[in-house]
């Protein structure tokens, strides 16, 4: 019996146990629940808070707002030929010129896309759980590894990768990512439907380099009419035994065996969540539902919690922090500030004096925009474990004391002074602003800021 035999035949089992188990009013009355599936963001994130284990199964849906080419329902064509009539052994045994000038097009057409939001927020999510203890795998249908390329670690591609050769001679399996994969596809590929084919010669088409095979290569990817990897199918088994949350991503829900993963993880009673543009034949057996771009919808789903950015310790004491909030505020009188100062310098404010005024005041403006050394030394002093507000203190304390548009060299030498220095937080500024911010930068911040905690613990 094959895997998918056997996947079919358990969910069969389960669909049947779940009908016959909903005897019970209670029972029916969660299968009328499941049939109205939720779209409340705020239930869906206290199921996410509490979940350990989240697998999350992605399909064309999260790719295609990358500008990836689907090539599934209308106008899904290559030249005059759907996938499906080339991505099979039997198109490859009859043409495999023209199948490596499809596959061809679609590795140049991938390196040129970058990952969105969806896969970013992904990958951002796997990181921070991780650190805590919880795990998040993504079971993806695509082939473009953009999950990859976001940060995706924990990834199981059950259907390959365009970026990986197996030889039809010694079955080696190889990732390649030379562009274009052999010389005689240089300029070949495209898509339009009066393109005549290459017809390339078999020798020319990639070729393994095992030593003494050089047997033909073709795209490590699972065609139509092929089995999926049963490794790969064990390890998605056993990573949706043990999930507790189940994301749907971007999946229309009709390609097996992958349609019955989620279905699957739902009957045993597992909250299953799904992001898609619109309904799909499985919505009705899932919790949530969440209509729109994945791009838009999942971000906020997976964001760090707001509790666990206002739980962490904050390192700097309260007075500084009261400091940072009773400094005073930028001049908002900037160019008659400047132009008060011309004329005390030259007695009045000639042409090429309000010229020097208007230059100036362009460049405050353009590093405040920029935020550049006198932010990055807020970052500092405020620490990492501040909030917001506090970080828009010490950037406001920072550009007034030392790049306010009134600053002259004076007031700045007076900002350096020793008296500063003893200052907590102009002595932080003063330690950390300066050209660059590399490590010895970073290292020195780092000594500050122990020095100062073990001094607040001695008082």
């Amino acid at each position: 019996m094959s895997l998918f035999q056997f996947t079919a035949r358990r969910l069969v089992s389960q669909a049947y146990c779940g009908l016959k188990a909903a005897s019970s009013s209670k029972k029916q009355k969660f299968c009328l629940e499941m049939a109205r599936p939720s779209s409340n963001m705020a239930d869906f994130r206290e199921v996410f808070a509490k979940a350990k284990h989240i697998a999350i199964i992605t399909g064309a849906g999260v790719s295609a707002e990358s500008g990836v080419p689907t090539f599934r329902g209308a106008g899904g064509f290559w030249r005059k030929w759907q996938a499906q009539e080339l991505a099979t052994p039997e198109a490859f045994a009859r043409n495999p010129s023209r199948v490596w000038e499809f596959y061809h097009y679609r590795r140049e057409v991938m390196l040129s896309k970058h990952p969105n939001p969806a896969h970013i927020a992904i990958a951002e999510c796997e990181r921070r759980l991780s650190k805590q203890g919880r795990s998040v795998v993504v079971i993806t249908q695509n082939i473009d590894e953009l999950h990859r390329k976001a940060g995706t670690k924990h990834l199981l591609e059950i259907h390959g990768s365009l970026f990986k050769t197996r030889c039809t001679n010694c079955g080696n399996v190889a990732a390649n990512y030379k562009s274009p994969i052999c010389p005689a596809l240089a300029g070949k590929g495209a898509p339009d439907p009066e393109t005549e084919d290459a017809t390339i010669p078999v020798e020319d088409l990639p070729q393994c380099e095992e030593d003494g095979c050089n047997g033909l290569l073709r795209p490590h990817v699972v065609w139509f009419g092929e089995t999926l990897d049963p490794d790969i199918l064990t390890e998605v088994e056993k990573e949706l035994e043990i999930c507790d949350l189940c994301l749907v991503v971007g999946t229309s829900s009709v390609v097996y065996p992958a349609a019955m993963f989620a279905p699957q993880v739902s009957a045993r009673g597992v909250p299953v969540a799904e992001f898609n543009m619109e309904a799909t034949p499985a919505t009705n057996r899932f919790r949530f539902h969440f209509p729109g771009p994945c791009g838009t919808t999942l971000p906020p789903a997976l964001a760090r919690p707001q509790t666990e950015m206002s739980s962490k310790r904050k390192l700097l004491p309260e007075a500084v922090l009261q400091e940072l909030a009773a400094a005073p505020p930028a001049r908002p009188d900037g160019q008659a500030a400047a132009a008060n100062r011309g004329k005390r310098r030259g007695g009045g404010a000639p042409k090429q004096r309000q010229g020097q005024v208007q230059r100036r005041l362009k460049k405050d403006e353009q590093r405040k925009g920029a935020r550049s050394k006198g932010n990055y030394t807020a970052v500092c002093l405020k620490d990492q474990s501040l909030t917001g507000l506090h970080q828009q203190l010490a950037k406001d304390f920072l550009n007034t004391h030392l790049y306010g548009p009134d600053t002259n060299r004076a007031q700045a030498n007076e900002f350096f002074s020793l008296e500063n220095k003893k200052n907590p937080v102009k002595k932080a500024a003063v330690q950390f602003v300066d050209k660059s911010w590399g490590q010895e930068k970073k290292q020195r911040a780092a000594r500050f800021k122990k020095r100062w905690l073990s001094t607040q613990i001695k008082n």
